[in-house]
Parts: structure tokens; C-alpha cells; sequence
């Protein structure tokens, strides 16, 4: 039957639990139909169409590994699926429907898994806007599969980080580490009291979980290929290593407790560096944090 006759005959049309025609439906859809009950109720909505058109090797490939199994699993996982898909769906609105790109399955099976369980908004906004950029013929070729790598080893509050240098366009980082400078036997040392200091521990409209470990978090970033330190190199601005200074001023003056007691005839240094943001870090945040009609400008 051609599709000019599914959208026009009404005899026996099947529907949904919101009975919602699905014979309305395009026939590029139609094969996964089932697939997309499991998921939304507005099936006749020009976004779910998209979906479909996205998604549709990916649900043919995927069905067994990802929808099959959600037969047998609670009614929670199902609605934390729903959620998150319909985040993706949000986000493939602004995509005409001509400019609708399908989705590689090595690319989209292992993030549709990832959101049938993840629950922190944080990490599923990067796995659903990695996706929304793989269903663009304008930007699929910004959606690299080793991204999917990527998330998988971010914590909710690296995911934080990343988006904030993104959205404010930080390229180079300041860094300060604390350090006592000592004489030993006429020679001259430094004892690193701290370790890189960005600022991002005192953040408070980040809102971290776990604000201490943000030293972990950047090694993490560094580990990743997203950040790198250029040697022994500072930035030239010395207002933003001053300004790192005020930030930990009560660090510092605990250490010079520190230091009186102990070796009063030491002093404190601040040793100054910076991350670079790294070509690999611009591709992921384009393809995994940018919005689809920043992209597209």
C-alpha cells in the first residue's frame, strides 16, 4: 500500500492507549511504530516522525539489546527511558525534516542503552545532544563514536565543569599551586603544599556534589585528551592569578601558620600555570554541549 493510501483510508486504523491513529503515521516509520509506543504517546506529532527517521536503523539493530529487554523491567526504568527520550526529541525539533540524517547504530545503540538508566540530567543532556547532532545532515559529521567514551567516564560534576568552560568560551585556565620555598645544604626546594588551583572548588553557582576532588576531576579532563598543560608556561594576564590568590587568601595564611612553626625561615611561592583546551575538547563540546541551531549559524 502506497503511503498516499495509508494516510487517506480510515478503515480499521490501529491506535494507541491514548488513541492516537497510528495509520497516520509516515511509512518510514511504520516498521518501528511498536518500538515508538514503548515510548511516546503523541505518535502522530511531527517530532516523533523525526524520531523515527533518526532513529530507525538504530531501533532495527538495537531492538534486542535495548526494547526487548524492557518487556521485564520495572515501570521506573521505562518512565526514566521516556524522559530522556523525549529530551532527544526537544532537541531535533528545530531539524527540518528534510535535513534529518539516520543515526549509525555503532553510534546510537550504545547511547540509547546509556538512557534507558542514566538518571542525572547533566550526563543525559550530553549523550542526548551527541545524538541529536548524529540526526542532522549538517552536523553528523561532528558526532564521533569515541565521544560515547568520553561520557561514559565523567562524573555528574565533570559534566558541570565542561559545560561552563563551553558556554563561556575558555580556552586557557589559570592555575596556582602553593609551594613553600626552603634552603636545604645551600640548595634552594619546593614542597607543593596544594595541588592546581582553578577557583572551580569555590564555584558556587556550579553547585558540585563533591566540590574537593576538582584536582581529580581536572586530571580526569587531562587524561581524557580534553585539557593539556603547555609546559612552564603562564598566561601574560597576572590580574587572573591575583585574583586566584584572593580566592584561597585562607589557604595561604593557614599554610603560613604552617610554615612559622615549623621552618620560619622558609616562605611561600605561588607557582602559576594554565590548561589549554585541547583541539579534541573544541569537537566534543560542538558535538556534545553546543545547542543544534548554534551549530547550524
Amino acid at each position: 500500500m502506497s503511503s498516499e493510501e495509508t494516510n487517506n483510508t480510515p478503515a480499521n486504523p490501529s491506535s494507541n492507549s491514548n488513541n492516537v491513529s497510528v495509520s497516520i503515521l509516515p511509512d518510514i516509520i511504520s516498521p518501528i511504530t511498536p518500538i515508538l509506543k514503548e515510548i511516546y504517546t503523541d505518535l502522530a506529532s511531527p517530532a516523533v516522525k523525526k524520531v523515527g527517521m533518526a532513529l530507525e536503523t538504530v531501533m532495527d539493530f538495537g531492538y534486542t539489546m535495548i526494547f526487548a529487554p524492557l518487556q521485564n523491567v520495572s515501570e521506573k526504568r521505562k518512565l526514566n527511558l521516556q524522559k530522556n527520550m523525549d529530551q532527544y526529541k526537544k532537541k531535533i525539533e528545530t531539524i527540518d525534516e528534510h535535513e534529518i540524517a539516520q543515526v549509525p547504530p555503532e553510534l546510537g545503540v550504545p547511547i540509547l542503552q546509556k538512557l534507558t538508566y542514566i538518571q542525572n540530567d547533566d550526563l543525559v543532556d550530553l549523550f542526548t545532544t551527541l545524538l541529536a547532532s548524529a540526526s542532522s545532515v549538517k552536523t553528523c559529521s561532528l558526532a564521533h563514536p569515541g565521544f560515547i567514551n568520553i561520557i561514559n567516564n565523567l562524573t555528574p560534576d565533570e559534566a558541570k565543569i565542561l559545560k561552563y568552560l563551553s558556554d563561556n568560551e575558555i580556552e586557557n585556565l589559570p592555575f596556582i599551586i602553593i609551594q613553600l620555598q626552603m634552603q636545604v645544604h645551600e640548595k634552594q626546594g619546593n614542597e607543593e603544599f596544594t595541588s592546581r588551583l582553578t577557583g572551580f572548588d569555590r564555584m558556587e553557582e556550579l553547585n558540585l556534589l563533591f566540590p574537593q576532588n576538582d584536582h581529580l576531576y581536572f586530571d580526569n579532563f587531562m587524561g581524557l585528551g580534553l585539557l593539556d598543560i603547555p609546559g612552564t608556561a603562564y598566561l601574560s594576564d597576572e590580574q587572573k592569578y591575583k585574583n586566584l590568590e584572593n580566592t584561597y587568601q585562607d589557604m595561604v595564611e593557614d599554610i603560613e601558620r604552617i610554615k612559622d612553626e615549623r621552618v620560619p625561615s622558609a616562605r611561600i611561592n605561588i607557582k602559576k600555570g594554565y590548561y589549554k583546551r585541547t583541539f579534541y575538547a573544541d569537537s566534543f563540546f560542538k558535538a556534545c554541549i553546543t545547542r543544534l541551531q548554534d551549530k547550524n549559524q
